[in-house]
């Protein structure tokens, strides 16, 4: 089968290379912004299986007929990690790319490389933020610094549930230690 020429086909060198670097930079914003997305959705997840733990804690905690001060502050510790847990994941405002769903019309009359270039701002912004803004009602966090904050939160749970859970097993070593010290 014969190549075909520019005139058989009329496409031109210029319309068949690979994306401009424009599309790449929107491509990746784009891809960013993603990761900030499954970030969040990972570590909501993550917080969802440490408060699971903390239940079971705190309902093997409450098994033990003698409730002694490991086991309580145990349960104290998972029931403080729940309720980090919760807050952390509670509903927040996500930034979203690019004009609320209202106004999208308003792209419409921009031309395509002013589109690109908004969008490109829209997703930068939605990802890092604009904390630096002058206008305190223009100011936000981006998703970014938004899912740092959870997976800090989430450290603190992780380090709770540990220690409620170091605490529980800890107790019968200690109930065995004191009985064998009055054999």
């Amino acid at each position: 089968m014969a190549e075909q020429t520019e005139a058989e086909t009329g496409e031109t060198e210029e319309e068949t290379e690979l994306p401009s670097t424009k599309e790449l930079t929107l491509e990746q914003a784009r891809l960013r912004y993603q990761d900030e997305e499954n970030r969040r959705s990972a570590v909501e997840g993550k917080i969802g299986t440490i408060i699971t733990v903390d239940a079971l804690i705190i309902s093997i905690g409450s098994l033990f007929t003698e409730r002694g001060l490991f086991i309580l502050l145990s349960m104290g510790l998972a029931l403080l990690s729940v309720g980090v847990g919760l807050w952390t994941i509670r509903t927040r405002d996500y930034n979203q790319p690019g004009k609320s769903i209202d106004d999208f019309l308003q792209y419409e009359d921009l031309p395509v490389e002013n589109q690109r270039k908004q969008l490109l701002f829209d997703y930068i912004l939605a990802i890092e933020g604009n904390k630096g803004a002058e206008d305190p009602e223009e100011r936000k966090l981006g998703n970014k610094m938004k899912n740092d904050r959870k997976y800090l939160y989430f450290d603190v749970c992780v380090g709770l549930t540990g220690l409620a859970l170091a605490l529980i097993l800890v107790n019968p070593v200690i109930d065995f230690l004191h009985m064998t010290r009055f054999l």
